[in-house]
């Protein structure tokens, strides 16, 4: 092919690409946002003690946050796993 061939080529290529990627732009679904779930409960007080109320109120926070991602099955598994650490709701009155 000679030069005059290749310069009609690319001009051809040039007024079709526009039209082919308006096609392909339709074709193609649009991307939905990520949905991100709702963050956890923030911890505010000093959880670096080590006696029993505070391993207690930690593994409750730990429940509480599955709750709130509605994590159901982790939730059911820590109450499987440390069914005195978890209060199930038992209101002591």
């Amino acid at each position: 092919m000679n030069t005059f061939q290749w310069v009609m080529i690319g001009l051809a290529v040039l007024l079709v690409a526009p039209v082919i990627w308006k096609q392909l732009k339709n074709i193609i679904p649009e991307r939905k946002p990520i949905e991100l779930p709702p963050s956890a409960p923030q911890i505010t007080e000093d959880h670096q003690h080590t006696d029993l109320i505070d391993v207690v109120e930690c593994w409750q926070h730990l429940i509480d946050c599955c709750k709130a991602n509605e994590m159901n099955e982790a939730a059911d598994e820590i109450y499987k796993v440390f069914p005195l650490f978890a209060n199930k709701g038992v209101d002591n009155e």
